[in-house]
């Protein structure tokens, strides 16, 4: 954890480390990318840190080999990381980033507002229009899962709205999704099993699969992107892509 801080922050990683993790203080820094983006702001002990060194640091959804993009949906958006990192390397990409959770939502906001290529949608990616129950059993802030009211007895955080993907093509005039981001915690199960109206207007799929939280989530995964032509890991993540999206030539050093 604190080779994490030092990553991100470099000297002043001591610092937050100790503020953050030893005295549990969720305070509130930011951090300034290189040129004249706007600052990212973090909280101090929580994931965000976490996933700021796997997103600009450790680059983990690093797509360079990819031909232009220009739609990106990102659900299980967060605090909008992946959204910054995709505005900073696709500058002139759409991004409609998705997230449930209430006090996620508001960090995503403040950090993707003065990004007019980011369009933040507080809702949950799922299947079918309706609420769900939002909980967070581990008590993280990017652990924040989905159910249906009757399938749990988990203590209920907040009721969320859903998003489908058939609407958000519709809702937001999209013919395509360039490039579908997914870490939703275990509810890609009930997605990919539904996905036949929507997989073949996606090009590339990043996701983090949840096979620990949930059965099914890798076998309804792969049993609807069978007609992609592309597949590569890196980290936690599985990427498929269809073969006009991808350079296979790059791929061979991923």
């Amino acid at each position: 954890m604190l080779r994490r801080y030092r990553r991100v922050f470099g000297w002043r990683g001591l610092i937050y480390f100790w503020y953050g993790e030893m005295l549990r203080r969720q305070t509130e820094v930011s951090v300034t990318r290189p040129g004249s983006n706007p600052p990212i702001y973090l909280r101090l002990g929580t994931s965000d840190i976490g996933f700021y060194d796997e997103i600009f640091v450790r680059r983990v959804y690093d797509l360079q080999s990819v031909r232009p993009l220009q739609v990106i949906v990102d659900a299980g958006a967060n605090i909008g990381l992946a959204a910054r990192y995709f505005a900073e390397h696709h500058p002139h990409v759409r991004i409609l980033a998705i997230e449930p959770a209430a006090a996620n939502f508001g960090q995503l906001y403040k950090n993707v507002s003065a990004c007019s290529q980011i369009t933040p949608i507080q809702a949950a990616l799922w299947h079918i229009d309706s609420e769900l129950d939002l909980t967070n059993p581990v008590g993280r802030h990017g652990a924040f899962r989905v159910w249906n009211t009757a399938s749990h007895s988990v203590p209920v955080q907040e009721r969320v709205p859903t998003m489908t993907i058939p609407n958000l093509l519709a809702n937001y005039n999209l013919e395509r999704i360039d490039l579908l981001k997914i870490d939703i915690e275990g509810a890609e199960v009930e997605l990919f099993a539904n996905a036949g109206s929507w997989i073949d207007r996606v090009g590339i799929i990043a996701v983090e699969l949840h096979d620990r939280l949930r059965r099914g989530c890798a076998l309804n995964f792969y049993s609807a992107t069978q007609s992609f032509d592309w597949e590569w890991h890196r980290g936690d993540l599985t990427f498929v892509a269809r073969a006009g999206m991808v350079d296979k030539q790059l791929l061979r050093s991923v």
